[in-house]
């Protein structure tokens, strides 16, 4: 795997001829394909399949869900964007420490110019992430490039753990954190037997005026509290309905909107938080009465937003003290 990314436009200008476009059922458990022959496997994506050639050495993560995944699979990015860092100016707990000595990579700059020289074999990227044109020109050098995996708008750690293990020719291991992670989530759900068929809320105090709300049961972000037996609202539901968006915001005047029996909740700063906190409204919300509330930092938030199998183990011992006090 040494052919140069300038080698690979080329290459990929051929290949586009035959190009394979088709994208995999919704739902489907057959996401792969491997040719034992060729040692190349295949990986399927929102936007069709990817084939990979050999085992990958050089790995690119653009965004903390590919970073953080690669990393839960023992390996390091010769090159990463760590999207948490960028945003709160701290490094998640949970990857402090794990990723090596990779470059950062800056997205506000041109990408592709500064992963060339490291011959990277595949990219890992985040639609919310790359645009378009930018996932246009990472297409573009021939260099296998692995986006979306499924057709929300924030994937599941699962099926991010399950697409880079085959793409990086790890399933084994990434059974075995799937099965881990599985295995705590399934011990909380026996010390929290409440929970299930429970309401929750998930939001962040992003400004004076905006919290920003998750209401999609299928979104990646919600499979953690659906497999507690959590689901949203239909209030919420309804509003992210009608707003044609699984993420909508409302502002604190219409915190009511929060009722549930959990909240799960950040700010962006000590002063947003108390003045939420101190609403006639927020506190006859049922979650706050029943002491059901998790406020969380905002790197947390990150970590349960774009969730991966770094972060989620790692979280789930901060929220279990809101889950016992589910009524």
């Amino acid at each position: 795997m040494k052919v140069s990314i300038t080698t690979r436009r080329v290459l990929a200008a051929f290949a586009a001829a035959t190009a394979v476009v088709a994208v995999s059922a919704c739902g489907s458990t057959d996401d792969t394909a491997s040719d034992g022959a060729s040692g190349s496997v295949q990986v399927q994506t929102a936007n069709g399949p990817v084939t990979i050639n050999g085992t990958p050495e050089k790995i690119v993560t653009i965004g903390s869900q590919w970073t953080e995944t690669v990393v839960a699979l023992g390996q390091q990015p010769v090159a990463y964007y760590d999207a948490v860092k960028a945003t709160t100016g701290t490094v998640a707990p949970w990857l402090a420490g794990k990723v090596g000595d990779g470059r950062e990579i800056d997205v506000k700059k041109d990408i592709v110019t500064q992963i060339a020289d490291l011959d990277p074999d595949v990219i890992f990227t985040q639609g919310s992430i790359t645009d378009a044109p930018t996932l246009k020109k990472l297409q573009d050098t021939g260099v296998p490039v692995i986006a979306a995996v499924g057709k929300q708008q924030v994937d599941s750690w699962q099926d991010l753990l399950a697409a880079a293990g085959t793409a990086l020719g790890k399933t084994d291991e990434a059974a075995e954190v799937k099965t881990s992670i599985d295995d705590k989530i399934a011990s909380i759900k026996r010390e929290n037997p409440k929970l299930a068929g429970k309401t929750y809320s998930f939001a962040a105090f992003q400004s004076p005026t905006m919290i920003t709300l998750l209401a999609d049961n299928n979104d990646g972000a919600a499979a953690l509290f659906t497999e507690l037996g959590l689901s949203f609202p239909q209030a919420q539901l309804d509003r992210a309905k009608a707003e044609g968006t699984p993420r909508f915001q409302v502002s604190p005047e219409n915190v009511q909107i929060l009722d549930s029996d959990l909240l799960v909740i950040a700010a962006v700063s000590d002063e947003l938080k108390t003045t939420l906190q101190n609403l006639p409204s927020y506190k006859s919300l049922t979650s706050v009465r029943n002491g059901a509330v998790a406020w969380t930092s905002y790197v947390d938030i990150f970590g349960l937003n774009t969730p991966s199998a770094l972060s989620i183990p790692a979280l789930l011992d901060k929220l279990n003290p809101a889950f016992a006090a589910v009524k």
